[in-house]
C-alpha cells in the first residue's frame, strides 16, 4: 500500500529529525525512502512552503528515488493539499495517510482512506528499519545523482559499465 504522509506532522512528532526547516525535509525524505525501499511500497509526503533551494524555474514537486515530494507553496499549506490529493485518489481503500493533525486524520478516514497517525507510523517503521538495520541498502543512480545535484556537485554523465 502507498502511503500519503504529512511531512512536517511526522517531523515534529519525532525528536529524530530536530534542526532547521530545509534540512528537516531532507531528513524526512531520506528516512521515508529507507523505509519505502524496505517495504517495496510507494510514498508521497507533503510539506509546507518551499523547498531550501528552489527558484521559479523548478516545479514544487520532485521524485526521490521511491519518494514524491510535494511543497504547497505560498497559496496553500500541506493539510490543504493533501486533502486535494485524497480528494482526486480514485483507489482509496489502497492508500495510508500518516499524520496526527485531527483536521488531516479525520478528513482522510470520512474519505474511506486507512489513516494512522503520525507517533503510530514511526514506531512501525522504527522497528522495521531497525531489524533490516544490518543488511546494507545500496543506493541507486538516481538517488546519488540527486544528492549530488543537492550538494552542488556537478554530475558527470559517462558511458555506462
Amino acid at each position: 500500500m502507498p502511503y500519503l504522509v504529512d511531512g512536517y506532522n511526522l517531523a515534529r512528532r519525532s525528536g529524530q529529525f530536530k534542526g532547521e526547516s530545509s534540512r528537516e525535509a531532507d531528513a524526512v525524505v531520506r528516512y521515508l525512502n529507507r523505509f519505502a525501499r524496505l517495504k517495496r511500497t510507494k510514498v508521497t509526503v507533503v510539506f509546507d512552503g518551499f523547498p531550501h533551494d528552489w527558484d521559479r524555474s523548478r516545479p514544487l514537486s520532485s521524485t526521490f528515488d521511491t519518494v514524491k515530494i510535494i511543497y504547497a507553496g505560498a497559496e496553500s499549506d500541506a493539510d490543504a493539499r493533501i486533502r486535494t490529493l485524497i480528494a482526486s485518489l480514485k483507489n482509496r481503500a489502497g492508500w495510508i495517510v500518516v499524520s496526527s493533525d485531527h483536521a488531516v486524520y479525520g478528513y482522510a478516514r470520512a474519505s474511506g482512506v486507512r489513516a494512522i497517525r503520525s507517533e503510530e507510523f514511526l514506531r512501525s517503521a522504527n522497528e522495521i528499519l531497525a531489524q533490516q538495520g544490518k543488511e546494507e541498502i545500496k543506493s541507486t543512480n538516481g538517488e546519488v545523482e540527486y544528492w549530488m545535484k543537492a550538494f552542488g556537485e556537478v554530475v558527470k554523465k559517462g558511458p555506462s559499465s
